[in-house]
């Protein structure tokens, strides 16, 4: 009787469990091992959505790599979790930010603010200084009606027009003590190539033209074009060339003309001067021209030796884009750009090389450190010992110094950048400038320029002076 009470008592703490489960889980139990009627899909989201709904309300963090959830929902829960601080945001907006792609969400979103927009704006406004174009050394602009292609310790030389025959005229002026024939008379020759640069050396003069158009013969073809019809230029050229060529022309060069007049001759007059015409396409950007040798730079990034009788020689790449050229005595010294843009605040990086100018060796190259801050190169040229001078923008005079030798102008030791005149204190006015034409003697010789000119009047040659060099 005692165990029977007991099974009854049994029954009864069983019924009363199973009455608080739910009637699915009561049944479920009751039965024990009943097998269920739900796909394995279907039973992985109910379970998976019941962990998340618990994690919610309990605020349980649950490793997914324990749980099997779909791929889908798990990216979606993860989403929901970064864009709610507190694991919970039941708002309609945020319902339909979950629907949207993830896609569209990035697409659409209304930030306007971008970093490397605004770093291409900021880099393309930025606007570096220019390089300083080639220039010719004691020289007047180009376009002048009357210029000074040179002035240096052998003479001036002067281009005008005449009004005549419409060509240009060059005159040439020797000074006293330009170490030639005593009672040289002044020169004087037609231009009928269109000089833009000139030099004067020991032995003569060196010119040279801008490039040489090739439009003078279009009258001699315009009939024949008139049968073909309408044509582009490209095809228009290349009819030229090919009749250039039936007619035994098509070789000619079209780059710059390098024209040498030679002071003195012991052969025939008509043979001391010589003509060469460069390449197709290059251009003469300085000459200069000293004892036995005569030199180009040109657009190619070239210096072109000669010598006096005509012969070209050595022909040398330059570091960078030419800046000019100057030469005396055997050496020619060649300045260019070392860099492809200058500093921030304008200062130009250049370099220098100093060349023997009838074998092309180099004797010296460097940087040319000699440029104050902010400043450009405006002259440069030899001294009567031949060494390298150069002066900047801003008035500072420096002087490449080496080492001294028994025979001038044939050292061959590097030396270093010395300051060795500052013209800003002999300056009357801040407009006032000095216009250098060689250093002689220890001294520079120039031309005082007053309210704000920039280079002398070529129609009348101005009186020089001379500044003793005093290193500042």
């Amino acid at each position: 009787t005692t165990d029977d009470d007991d099974d009854d008592d049994d029954d009864q703490l069983f019924d009363e469990d199973a009455a608080s489960l739910s009637p699915a889980k009561a049944s479920q139990e009751k039965s024990g091992a009943q097998t269920s009627t739900k796909s394995p899909a279907k039973e992985k989201a109910d379970a998976s959505k019941f962990i998340d709904d618990q994690a919610e309300d309990d605020d349980i963090e649950y490793d997914d790599a324990d749980i099997d959830i779909p791929a889908a929902r798990r990216d979606t829960h993860s989403e929901n979790s970064s864009n709610k601080p507190n694991g919970e945001d039941d708002s309609p907006a945020a319902e339909e930010n979950n629907d949207v792609p993830e896609e569209d969400y990035f697409d659409n979103h209304d930030d306007h603010l971008d970093m490397d927009d605004r770093h291409h704006n900021n880099v393309s406004n930025f606007s570096l200084p220019p390089l300083q174009p080639a220039f010719a050394p004691s020289s007047t602009p180009i376009g002048e009606p009357r210029r000074i292609l040179c002035w240096n310790h052998i003479g001036v030389v002067t281009l005008r027009e005449d009004p005549d025959t419409g060509n240009n005229l060059v005159d040439i002026a020797f000074l006293e003590a330009a170490g030639l024939t005593s009672g040289k008379r002044p020169i004087s020759f037609t231009d009928n190539i269109g000089f833009i640069v000139g030099a004067l050396g020991e032995q003569g003069g060196m010119f040279a033209s801008d490039l040489m158009e090739d439009d003078d013969d279009d009258e001699d073809f315009d009939e024949e074009f008139d049968g073909l019809g309408i044509m582009s230029d490209m095809t228009r050229s290349a009819v030229k060339k090919a009749k250039r060529k039936k007619r035994g022309d098509a070789d000619s060069a079209k780059g710059s003309t390098v024209y040498f007049y030679r002071f003195e001759t012991f052969g025939k007059v008509a043979d001391k001067d010589w003509v060469v015409a460069l390449p197709d396409g290059e251009r003469v950007l300085g000459c200069a021209t000293g004892r036995e040798w005569g030199a180009v730079i040109t657009s190619r990034r070239l210096l072109r030796l000669f010598t006096t009788a005509g012969i070209q020689g050595p022909v040398i790449w330059i570091p960078g884009e030419p800046v000019t050229v100057v030469g005396r005595g055997r050496f020619v010294a060649v300045v260019y750009h070392r860099s492809l843009s200058p500093m921030q605040d304008g200062t130009q990086l250049l370099g220098y090389s100093l060349i023997d100018g009838i074998n092309g060796n180099t004797i010296a190259a460097g940087e040319l450190s000699s440029i104050s801050p902010g400043a450009s190169l405006t002259w440069a040229g030899f001294t009567d010992v031949c060494a390298l001078s150069v002066m900047d923008s801003d008035g500072m005079l420096s002087m490449l110094a080496r080492s001294p030798s028994s025979d001038n102008c044939s050292s061959d030791t590097m030396g270093h950048w010395i300051p060795m005149l500052d013209t800003v204190g002999l300056k009357k006015s801040t407009s006032d400038s000095f216009w250098p034409v060689e250093v002689y003697g220890g001294k520079l010789v120039c031309v005082p320029l007053r309210g704000g000119k920039e280079y002398p009047d070529p129609v009348r040659r101005p009186v020089t002076t001379t500044l003793p060099l005093r290193i500042p």
